[in-house]
């Protein structure tokens, strides 16, 4: 859990930086064998830009440091529980675990927890181990700061 904390604070301290450069105020970091492979800001609140996300972000940046097709072995840290696009890319790219602060209900926005969790596509092979709650009061506040 400490290490869990740990990461947290440096996803609150990237979406703290996303939110001061009038992007949405979330901070993303993968990890692999207790270092940072990938990291992940907010993305810029306008219509022109709806794909990307600090959590695809981050998914794009590891591939790239990695050159790998997958990031089995990983674990992504985000401040809040990740949408549904995010859901899909972290179970495609083969996650071992997600560790987030807030959660959905709590800014009134829907969960994918479902999507997280299921065993229907075949490719997806074991759900992922879900750690919610890190530092949630922290991530919370920061939700509460978007510009």
């Amino acid at each position: 859990m400490n290490n869990h904390i740990t990461y947290m604070q440096e996803c609150i301290a990237l979406g703290k930086t996303a939110n001061t450069s009038k992007h949405f105020p979330v901070g993303a970091l993968i990890v692999k064998d207790n270092q940072v492979i990938g990291k992940g800001l907010g993305h810029v609140l306008s219509p022109k830009d709806t794909v990307l996300s600090a959590e695809i972000k981050a998914v794009q940046d590891a591939l790239k440091n990695t050159k790998s097709k997958t990031l089995k072995g990983c674990t992504l840290y985000t401040t809040h529980e990740p949408a549904i696009k995010c859901s899909y890319a972290i179970r495609h790219c083969n996650f071992d675990a997600l560790v987030y602060g807030s959660n959905s209900h709590t800014n009134q926005l829907s969960s994918n927890i479902k999507t997280m969790l299921t065993k229907k596509v075949a490719k997806w092979k074991n759900p992922l181990k879900i750690v919610s709650g890190v530092l949630e009061k922290q991530c919370n506040e920061l939700l509460k700061k978007a510009v």
